[in-house]
């Protein structure tokens, strides 16, 4: 395994295989990007100290979910590296499901 210049830990945190140390990625790859938005996403604006209004407002109870432009709009803001599609929105029932692909 190559060794990795600009380390970022991953998130969740995880303990490496030996149990010594955190996972890390490398910054500016795919994986490290796609957990960035995955962070931006499920984080509630206000829930950081240091940076209170990043974040997605949790669409849980808002009619009709999560719209694709307000995802873009969090992304585009917060993580302009993700140029993002998607690939599946569906509401059965009371449940919404969207895909998400970074590109």
């Amino acid at each position: 395994m190559a060794a990795i210049e600009t380390p970022h830990p991953q998130w969740p945190f995880r303990l490496n295989a030996a149990g010594t140390g955190l996972v890390f990625l490398e910054q500016d790859e795919d994986p490290e990007v796609e957990q960035c938005v995955q962070f931006v996403l499920t984080t509630e604006p206000g829930t950081l100290v240091g940076n209170p209004k990043m974040g997605f407002v949790d669409p849980t109870f808002k009619e009709g979910g999560a719209r694709e432009s307000d995802i873009l709009a969090v992304v585009a803001k917060w993580e302009p590296r993700a140029p993002i599609t998607f690939t599946d929105d569906e509401i059965v029932g009371k449940a919404q499901t969207v895909g998400i692909e970074v590109s």
